[in-house]
């Protein structure tokens, strides 16, 4: 197993490095989460405007042909 370091034969120098990319990988993933959840909300917003107003279209249309 090679991850590029001189001493890649150390157990622990391996075990760290992975650890590292581990810590770095799981920040990455967060910060990705947080992107997609802000990205959801923002694209999600649109169309709860629009189902708000197109209830308070149907509402009106009921009170109208009473």
């Amino acid at each position: 197993m090679s991850l590029g370091h001189k001493s890649s034969r150390n157990p622990a120098a391996i075990i760290y490095s992975l650890m590292n990319k581990r810590e770095k990988l799981q920040d990455e993933l967060h910060n990705i989460e947080k992107q997609l959840e802000t990205n959801y909300l923002q694209d999600s917003s649109h169309f709860r405007h629009v189902l708000k107003g197109f209830e308070g279209f149907l509402y009106s249309s009921k009170n109208t042909t009473k």
